[in-house]
């Protein structure tokens, strides 16, 4: 593991590993539910940030994983699709795959 990030509108977290690849893993399930894979042999995942478009009709994250090598570095974007965005009583939200 290189890097962490909690995303708190999915009750999730990121892990950014050392050969590349991110892993997504749901808290509430406590399971890893994706490894994205890169197509090629890339730097580790040294940074990583979240965000959500808000004008998106879709209910979606935008997940950036900075990769670097020591002599470059490079973002790579991933997309998070999910089924349902639940409100909650206090005006916040989270998403939910079913």
């Amino acid at each position: 593991v290189q890097c962490l990030l909690p995303i708190d509108l999915s009750l999730g977290l990121a892990i950014g590993l050392e050969d590349g690849r991110l892993a997504l893993y749901d808290l509430a399930e406590m399971q890893i539910i994706h490894i994205a894979t890169p197509e090629q042999a890339i730097a580790p995942i040294v940074k990583l940030s979240y965000l959500e478009p808000l004008d998106d009709p879709r209910h979606c994250l935008y997940i950036w994983a900075m990769h670097e090598n020591g002599d470059s570095l490079s973002a790579v974007l991933h997309t998070l699709i999910y089924e349902k965005r639940l409100a909650e009583k206090d005006g916040f939200y989270y998403f939910e795959v079913s």
